[in-house]
C-alpha cells in the first residue's frame, strides 16, 4: 500500500503502528518481568561507599527483586526449593573479614574477586571461603557486576563501562585496609576486567598478582562481532527457564555485545607485558571462550618465571608451547566425569548446588527435548559430566547423556596451586 492509498483511506503511518502495536499485544504473549530491567539492579558504587555499605544495598536490592519477578505466594521457583533467604544470600556480594586473633606480624593479603557474565559471586564462594581457611588474616571481597545477580532484563541496559566501574570501585576499596599486599581473582568476564584494569592503568602499584580462572578472552562464537548489531532487532541470543538460583540462563545480546567489546579491547589495547605475576587456569575443551586464546596470550604477554598456566585437559597432552605449563587431566578413578568445561573449575565436588550430588545438573544442551532434558537432570546412570564439546551427533558422549561437568574433582589439587601462588614464599611450579 502506498502513502498515498493510506491517506485515501484515512490512515496515517502512526495510526498504522498503533494497530500493529495492539495486534502484537493481543496476540503474542506478554513478556515476563524478568526478561525485563527491574527497578533495583545491582548498583554501581558511587563517590566513597564503603565496601559493606555496597554488599548492603545490593542484598536489599536482590530480595526486592526476588520477591517481585520469582517469589510469589507459593512459589518455589528455582530448583533446590531455595527460600528468598537463600537465593539472596547465593546471589549477592560479600566480604570475609580478618579473623581476630590477627596481628601485624601476620601475612595478610587482600583478595578481590570477580565473578563472569550471566552469574553471580556464587561462583567464587567455595574458592573464597577455601582460601581463607588457609589464609586466615585475608580481606576477600567479591563483586557483584551491573546487570548481574537480579533478573536478565537488567543485562539489557549494562555496558562494559559499568563493569569498569565495578572493578575499579572494588581495587580502590582497599585503599587505606591493613593488608601487605593486593591480588585480584577473575572468572571468566572478571579475567577480561583484570587485564583490562592493567591496560587502563599501566604503570599501576595497587594489584601485586593476578589468578585468571577459565579467562574471558574470546567467545567460541564465530559471530560475537555481530552481537552490537543484532541487539537492535534480536534482544535475546535465547530465553530459557532460568531455573538456576545462581546463574542467568537466559542471554541477551546486548550483554554479548559488551563482553565482545571488552574482550576485544583486552587483546587490541595489550603493549606490554604487565608487571605483575599471573596464575592462569584453564580448561582445554571449553566451549563458551576460545582455550587456544588463552594460551597464545600467556604465552605472548604472561609466561615470565613468576606465572604459571594450568591446562584442565581431558587428554594427556604433551608438549605445551611455552615454559611455566602444566597439564592437569581428568582423575582415571571418576568414570563419570570425562571433561572439564568452562564453568567446573571454581566448584568443589561437594558444592550443595553443583556437585557431585548438587541441586542442579546442567542439562542446558537438552531444553529443546522435554523427554531427554528430564532425563539427564535426574538419571544418574544414564549421564556423565563433561562439557558439551563431547557430544556426537545424537547428542550423547559414548551412548550416555551429557550434563555439562559443574564441579572440579581436582578441586583440593587447584586450590592448593592457588595458595602456593598467594604465598610470598612459594612457586606454584615447585609445589
Amino acid at each position: 500500500m502506498t502513502l498515498r492509498k493510506l491517506r485515501q483511506t484515512g490512515l496515517t503511518l502512526g495510526t498504522l503502528l498503533v494497530i500493529v502495536a495492539l495486534l502484537s499485544y493481543w496476540i503474542l504473549p506478554p513478556t515476563p518481568g524478568r526478561l525485563l530491567p527491574s527497578a533495583y539492579p545491582a548498583v554501581i558504587p558511587e563517590g566513597d561507599s564503603s565496601f559493606s555499605a555496597y554488599v548492603s544495598e545490593n542484598r536489599n536490592r536482590i530480595r526486592n527483586v526476588l520477591r517481585a519477578h520469582y517469589f510469589q505466594p507459593d512459589q518455589e521457583p528455582f530448583l533446590g526449593l531455595y527460600n528468598i533467604d537463600a537465593v539472596t544470600e547465593m546471589r549477592a556480594p560479600f566480604e570475609l573479614l580478618p579473623a581476630s586473633h590477627c596481628e601485624d606480624e601476620d601475612y595478610q593479603p587482600g583478595i578481590l574477586m570477580v565473578h563472569g557474565l550471566t552469574d553471580s559471586p556464587y561462583l567464587l564462594r567455595a574458592v573464597a571461603n577455601a582460601l581463607k581457611f588457609r589464609f586466615p588474616c585475608a580481606l576477600i571481597r567479591a563483586l557483584l557486576t551491573p546487570g548481574h545477580g537480579t533478573v536478565p532484563g537488567d543485562l539489557l541496559s549494562v555496558s562494559a563501562d559499568d563493569w569498569r566501574d565495578a572493578f575499579d570501585f572494588g581495587v580502590n576499596s582497599f585503599n587505606g585496609e591493613n593488608v601487605d599486599e593486593v591480588m585480584a581473582l577473575g572468572y571468566s568476564n572478571g579475567s577480561a576486567l583484570i587485564l583490562d584494569y592493567l591496560n587502563r592503568n599501566p604503570g599501576q602499584t595497587t594489584l601485586s598478582k593476578m589468578l585468571l580462572v577459565s579467562p574471558g578472552l574470546q567467545s567460541t562464537n564465530d559471530n560475537a562481532a555481530l552481537a552490537g548489531v543484532l541487539r537492535h532487532v534480536w534482544p535475546w541470543l535465547y530465553e530459557r527457564r532460568d531455573e538456576d538460583a545462581v546463574k542467568y540462563e537466559s542471554f541477551p545480546t546486548r550483554a554479548a555485545a559488551e563482553f565482545y567489546r571488552l574482550t576485544a579491547d583486552v587483546l587490541a589495547q595489550t603493549a606490554s607485558s604487565p608487571e605483575i605475576p599471573a596464575l592462569v587456569l584453564t580448561s582445554a575443551d571449553d566451549t563458551t571462550t576460545r582455550s587456544d586464546r588463552v594460551q597464545e596470550y600467556y604465552c605472548q604477554w604472561l609466561n615470565s618465571g613468576r606465572s604459571y598456566l594450568y591446562w584442565f585437559s581431558a587428554r594427556n597432552e604433551e608438549g605445551l608451547p611455552c615454559d611455566n605449563s602444566e597439564v592437569i587431566t581428568v582423575p582415571s578413578d571418576n568414570e563419570r566425569f570425562v571433561s572439564y568445561s568452562h564453568v567446573a573449575l571454581l566448584i568443589p565436588p561437594s558444592d550443595d548446588h553443583y556437585g557431585v550430588a548438587g541441586n542442579y545438573p546442567v542439562c542446558g544442551a537438552y531444553v529443546d527435548s522435554d523427554a531427554r532434558y528430564q532425563q539427564c537432570m535426574s538419571d544418574e546412570a544414564s549421564t556423565v559430566y563433561g562439557e558439551t564439546s563431547l557430544m556426537d551427533a545424537q547428542g550423547l558422549y559414548q551412548g550416555k547423556l551429557v550434563r555439562r561437568s559443574s564441579y572440579n574433582p581436582r578441586f583440593d589439587e587447584m586450590l592448593e596451586i592457588m595458595a602456593c601462588f598467594i604465598e610470598p614464599e612459594c612457586e606454584p611450579g615447585n609445589r
